[in-house]
């Protein structure tokens, strides 16, 4: 007798990380969302589950809630496409068998286009709010050219006005506590009391910086800017596929002139060299921070698509 998808789902654990890493092998989609950091951040708030078929791994939001669950794209070697066919086929046969509806969360354009070809029919929403920003990683670092004219400014402005007064650090064991403490005084000053996400997202700001050591091994990477030996802004990532950088963090003290220019700078230059593409995420339609990120030029907005299959 087949198991029932409610029977083969298991929820998410950030200590199973090695046996999720083996997935991402051959995985080459552009979406961020799917980075196990960022799923370690996040996870609490999805309630996030996972299931394995046929050589890929699902990840399932909110399994228990009928209105609210969706499906992640596949991990795994999207090049074998039988079994990727295969893999599809099974998680819709499991869904089908118990009434639920099939509905894919956040997509990236390859793997809808891929839905397609094998014949199943979408419906198809999609949302700006969701795009990842892409940049050239070494633009962002040198500032150089007409585009990064004000940012230059600002950067400079924060080095003349704190002379003397400001160092750069990375991110170590030692330092992380400083780095948290830079996220905590965020959180204050931005009301993340009242508000579920950025509550979820500090939790899981604590959970990485907590255990800086053991994420450093995985890869992550970090910056801390001091000013008056006072930990003011901070920032955080990892290189993945598709030669990219992905910042997961960026907080900084909104009255220390330039923070967020200067900690931008501080980290891709950190990773200067290691990648040439720098994903910053996405502005969940919150007009300061879609204006902050055009305001760095992208030169990509990576689309994502809910895909809800008849």
């Amino acid at each position: 007798m087949m198991n029932t998808i409610s029977e083969m789902i298991k929820p998410y654990d950030p200590a199973l990380y090695q046996d999720y890493i083996k997935y991402y092998a051959n995985y080459t989609s552009k979406v961020h969302d799917l980075n196990l950091t960022n799923l370690d951040i996040w996870h609490e708030s999805h309630e996030l589950h996972t299931l394995e078929i046929g050589g890929y791994l699902y990840f399932i939001y909110h399994p228990n809630n009928v209105f609210e669950r969706m499906i992640s794209e596949p991990v795994g070697n999207y090049t074998e496409i039988n079994a990727l066919k295969d893999s599809i086929s099974e998680l819709l046969s499991l869904l089908r068998a118990e009434n639920n509806p099939i509905r894919f969360r956040r997509i990236s354009e390859s793997f809808k286009d891929q839905l397609g070809a094998f014949g199943y029919t979408l419906n198809i929403t999609t949302s700006e709010d969701y795009y990842d920003y892409c940049y050239d990683l070494e633009k962002l670092a040198t500032l150089s050219g007409n585009a990064y004219h004000k940012k230059k400014n600002h950067l400079n402005q924060f080095r003349k006005y704190y002379v003397d007064r400001y160092r750069i650090e990375t991110i170590t064991p030692e330092s992380s506590n400083d780095a948290l403490t830079v996220a905590q005084n965020w959180c204050t000053a931005n009301g993340c009391g009242d508000t579920y996400d950025l509550c979820h997202e500090f939790a899981g700001i604590k959970t990485v910086l907590t255990q800086w050591e053991s994420y450093a091994t995985k890869g992550l990477i970090g910056s801390l800017i001091y000013v008056d030996d006072r930990p003011v802004a901070m920032s955080f990532g990892e290189r993945i596929q598709n030669d990219t950088f992905l910042c997961h963090i960026e907080k900084a003290d909104a009255d220390i002139t330039g923070a967020y220019t200067a900690i931008n700078h501080a980290l891709v230059n950190q990773v200067l060299g290691q990648a040439s593409i720098v994903n910053r995420e996405q502005d969940m339609g919150k007009e300061g921070l879609r204006k902050a990120k055009q305001s760095y030029h992208p030169i990509e907005l990576v689309k994502k698509f809910d895909v809800l299959v008849d």
